[in-house]
């Protein structure tokens, strides 16, 4: 497992990188980032496992480096690390399901007790996940070396699965994610994304978003129609203020300047 520090204080990411013993929590590779910037470049070339990032950083923010995270649906664990115990930075670290929100200074056994129960965490999960798949892959297998039995219904391959995915994801836009999919299709996470994007040739969580999109310019086009902050609901997302920053990256313009233009 590995963990990617961001804090734009040198000291303070040499200092936690010493202040444990990582290896004995099973975190093999700590990494240390001065910037959101450089940290996502990091995010981009390494599969991290956790992050423990401080707030307040110049030009972008920890809140703004979580965003990209989620936005791209890597599956990394946040743990803040602040020297402002603020309630509006506790309140978006429980909108941004946070794993833990931590002040400065951080003693030795508070940071060991956090990454002792999230890495305990991380690895129930991985374990998890190996055993669905190893039961997925187990299953295919048998299927495909047993006779066809007339009165049992027949498997669908991947090629017959992945349209029912899509159509799943058209319908329920509101709340659709990779785990909600993974419990309606009875298939492990990692294998549902990776039939996905072989039969797509797009990641699950573009695919999603791109939908996402689409709906709400649809919705947004209609003479008369929703309030914005309704087709952002609508669309899935959690506020008026993400719906809003993921449209203009998008298309290029707000929700208000789409609706004028185009009705």
């Amino acid at each position: 497992m590995k963990l990617l520090i961001v804090d734009d204080n040198t000291y303070v990411v040499a200092g936690i990188r010493v202040q444990l013993d990582w290896q004995a929590l099973g975190i093999t590779e700590v990494y240390g980032a001065y910037s959101v910037k450089e940290a996502f470049r990091i995010l981009e070339k390494e599969k991290i496992d956790f992050l423990l990032t401080d707030i307040e950083m110049p030009e972008e923010d920890g809140f703004r480096l979580i965003d990209r995270i989620r936005e791209r649906g890597m599956k990394t664990r946040v743990v803040l690390l602040t020297s402002f115990a603020e309630f509006k930075y506790a309140e978006r670290a429980v909108s941004a399901h946070v794993y833990a929100y931590l002040l400065k200074p951080i003693t030795d056994e508070k940071l060991l007790e956090v990454f002792t129960a999230l890495t305990k965490e991380a690895q129930r999960e991985a374990r998890d996940d190996r055993l669905r798949e190893i039961g997925n892959d187990w299953l295919l297998e048998r299927m495909d070396n047993e006779k066809p039995d007339a009165s049992a219904p027949a498997r669908k391959s991947p090629e017959e699965i992945v349209p029912e995915i899509r159509a799943y994801i058209r319908a329920h836009l509101a709340d659709c994610s990779r785990e909600v999919l993974s419990r309606q299709f009875y298939l492990s996470p990692d294998y549902l994304s990776r039939i996905f994007r072989r039969v797509c040739g797009v990641s699950l969580i573009n695919f999603i978003q791109q939908e996402r999109m689409e709906r709400a310019r649809e919705l947004l086009r209609e003479p008369n129609g929703l309030p914005i902050s309704e087709i952002a609901e609508l669309t899935g997302y959690d506020s008026f203020a993400h719906f809003s920053k993921q449209f203009r990256r998008h298309t290029g313009v707000s929700p208000n300047e789409y609706r004028r233009r185009n009705t």
